[in-house]
């Protein structure tokens, strides 16, 4: 008996050990603005970084966020008055651009492939708003406030 919970112990606390935490980083509009892998043991602070994404003090346009297959993809502003810049670079054909409501209603849809694209929101009220990238069955989207 003395044996088995022993070798219990030993297993358990090897397995603890050997944990790994992912730690999601959000900006104050809910967008993921970093991943990063957090080794558990005081022994582990020695070991490469396995961080992706993009850090607080990094501002890499290829995050992992603004990656889209083999393409990168840079929205800007987050918080847009009048107009949104998308930016598709490396993508290798069409894509469809979609902007929905936050209620879920389709506002505009267009084709697009690599190149700089405005998003006119004039025309709609201050809120939330969510662009909609997709290329065959690979979705993204971005979420985007509208002051």
């Amino acid at each position: 008996m003395k044996y088995t919970l022993a070798t219990f112990f030993f297993l358990f606390s090897l397995t603890i050990y050997s944990q790994e935490y992912i730690h999601l980083g959000y900006d104050s509009y809910g967008n993921r603005t970093n991943r990063k892998l957090i080794y558990v043991g005081d022994n582990r602070a020695s070991a490469p970084s396995k961080t992706k994404g993009t850090d607080d003090n990094n501002d890499d346009a290829t995050s992992m966020d603004n990656v889209f297959g083999e393409g990168k993809v840079q929205i800007s502003p987050d918080e847009a008055v009048n107009q949104v810049q998308v930016s598709i670079q490396e993508i290798g054909g069409d894509i469809s651009l979609s902007l929905y409501s936050s209620s879920g209603q389709l506002l505009q849809q267009q084709k697009v492939s690599d190149g700089n694209y405005t998003l006119d929101l004039s025309n709609y009220a201050p809120g939330v708003y969510i662009l909609s990238l997709r290329k065959q069955e690979q979705t993204k989207e971005y979420k985007i406030v509208k002051k």
